[in-house]
């Protein structure tokens, strides 16, 4: 049993489709980002969800060594709180 992918009758072999990274040029790469940027505003929506969702995930994670270390001074200094 061989798979197909979207009609064709063979499988791109691994190495076609992992090309090394030496081998894409600075313009390729920029042409990909101008693409995906014209996908991505297409859904302005889903583009401004993504953003607050990621900048939230980012204060979260800042949040933890903070609270973490409050937790802690208070088991050590139980006495000492709201300095």
């Amino acid at each position: 049993m061989s798979a197909h992918f979207m009609g064709d009758s063979e499988m791109p072999s691994p190495a076609e489709v992992m090309q090394p990274a030496d081998t894409a040029s600075w313009s390729g790469g920029m042409r990909n980002i101008a693409r995906v940027t014209r996908l991505a505003l297409r859904h302005p929506g889903a583009v401004a969800t993504a953003a607050l969702a990621t900048a939230l995930a980012a204060a979260m994670q800042l949040a933890i060594p903070v609270l973490l270390g409050r937790a802690v001074d208070q088991t050590q200094w139980p006495d000492r709180r709201g300095e």
